[in-house]
């Protein structure tokens, strides 16, 4: 998960999370400080709050899943910030094709 800051001033206490559907287990999540993310038994990672990032810089965040049935899958990072009334929100289709 990359997450850039394509605006003219700089962001503020950015909080990204991923979900992963019932077809993967997430295993660990990295963030871009090297940090590990928090995984709950839901499939959710969280990552430790990032306190700016700068107009032009980008942050990635890695998620190691592991296949847990097939079928089609959709996972969703999602980031906070404090300029944002709501959170901004992705998905990503993958089909999983089995264990």
């Amino acid at each position: 998960v990359r997450v850039k800051n394509q605006g003219t001033v700089s962001a503020r206490n950015i909080e990204v999370a991923a979900f992963a559907p019932q077809e993967l287990k997430v295993i660990r999540g990295t963030g871009s400080n090297g940090a590990d993310g928090r995984v709950d038994a839901n499939g959710k990672v969280a990552f430790a709050t990032v306190d700016e990032l700068k107009p032009g810089e980008t942050l990635t965040f890695t998620i190691d899943v592991e296949a847990v049935r097939s079928g089609d899958a959709r996972f969703r990072a999602e980031v906070k910030a404090e300029h944002l009334t709501r959170p901004l929100q992705e998905e990503q289709a993958a089909r999983v094709l089995g264990k």
